[in-house]
């Protein structure tokens, strides 16, 4: 039989203990729960952010790799052109892109002038020169400056450089190739005393948009309209220097 002493100590020790399991229930509990909680997500998030970190990291080494490779292809490309051309010079683009212009005459008297693309493929403009003291190409040169008296032209330098023809690869048009090697014509006729540029466009690059018109001008060029005899010849061009 149940000793009545026990029971009553056992109800005494039951209300003791009621606030004390209502305080860790309701209070003491949830909050430990809530923390926990909290640190596990704490680190979860640390881990996952590891994890991006490790993941930018290997892209990051990847991308190094990649232009580690483009910058060798590009030192193997400009190593060979040093070897072939005698005089090379390195030109930023208006695209912000690295070219190298070569061409093998230092007085541009009769000369090819190249545009390589260190990270790409070869662009060539091909360009035959005369000045009023060596008579390379007396007859382009002649014969331009009579077009230019014909339109209209009042002041034609007796020193300047013909530009007779250009070759530009379709799958390199408007990468700014063409303005660039242009002015790099302009700076070096300059150092060399040549006082203008002057060439024509000839009815097989001509349209009717009137695109190089635009182009010339924006690279410095007054541009007449041709009418004249030479029915090859659409528009004659002079830049002075």
């Amino acid at each position: 039989m149940t000793n009545p002493l026990n029971l009553i100590l056992d109800l005494i020790l039951d209300i003791i203990r009621l606030p004390f399991k209502i305080i860790w229930q309701f209070a003491i509990y949830p909050m430990c729960k809530c923390v926990l909680r909290k640190k596990l997500n704490q680190k979860t998030k640390r881990i996952k952010d590891l994890e991006e970190g490790r993941q930018k990291l290997w892209d990051q080494i990847s991308s190094l790799k990649k232009s580690l490779s483009e910058f060798n292809l590009m030192k193997e490309k400009y190593d060979a052109i040093l070897s072939k051309y005698t005089y090379n010079t390195p030109i930023i683009t208006d695209k912000r892109e690295l070219v190298i212009i070569s061409y093998g005459e230092g007085d541009l008297k009769n000369t090819y002038l190249y545009l390589n693309n260190l990270k790409y493929s070869h662009y060539s403009r091909e360009v035959f020169t005369e000045d009023t003291f060596v008579s390379t190409c007396s007859g382009d040169v002649s014969r331009v400056s009579r077009l230019l008296a014909e339109v209209g032209c009042t002041h034609i330098p007796s020193s300047v450089v013909c530009i007779c023809d250009t070759i530009t690869k379709k799958n390199e048009c408007r990468k700014g190739y063409a303005s660039a090697i242009l002015g790099f014509l302009a700076d070096v006729s300059k150092k060399q005393n040549i006082s203008a540029i002057i060439g024509y466009v000839s009815e097989v690059d001509y349209n009717e948009s009137d695109h190089l018109r635009i182009f010339y001008e924006k690279n410095g060029f007054k541009v007449y309209n041709y009418t004249g005899t030479e029915h090859r010849v659409k528009q004659v061009i002079i830049r002075y220097i």
